[in-house]
């Protein structure tokens, strides 16, 4: 059994190392600027009238992932497709290093809202979107 957890730990070690090394070893020149990225998109009612998106770098491995772009949507109607909403506001951050996060808030008004992160991840840009919620004219969740 010892030797069975010693040989888990050993493996779990190396593994490390091994992303570790490769993310030392990483060319932005190639569009290979991050071995990993875990980043969480997020809605928050403040009750005050207005609402905040926020996006948090919740883990990397390499570089700090660059140009990201927070953008929130509205519609007075239920949809979950940004793209047939309209966008209310952007925030744009540079940088956005692990365990940061960047925010955007909005005067609320009675309607449905979503967030959408795009970033950059092998020369490709990526998105991730919160889902879409429902909001009163007090930025309270209905």
């Amino acid at each position: 059994m010892r030797k069975r957890v010693f040989c888990i730990i050993c493996a779990s070690v190396a593994l490390l190392l091994a992303c570790l090394c490769l993310a030392g070893c990483a060319s932005s020149d190639e569009g290979n600027r991050y071995l990993f990225v875990f980043l969480s998109v997020r809605m928050k009612g403040n009750g005050d009238g207005t609402i905040t998106a926020y996006v948090k770098n919740e883990f990397d491995i390499g570089p700090a992932i660059q140009d990201i772009e927070l953008t929130v949507y509205y519609s007075e109607e239920y949809s979950i497709s940004p793209s047939s909403m309209e966008a209310v506001a952007t925030e744009s951050a540079d940088v956005l290093k692990a365990f940061k996060e960047d925010s955007v808030t909005v005067d609320a008004r009675e309607g449905y809202y979503c967030a959408v992160v795009t970033y950059p991840i092998t020369g490709l840009d990526r998105t991730m979107q919160s889902e879409t919620i429902h909001y009163d004219s007090t930025g309270t969740r209905i």
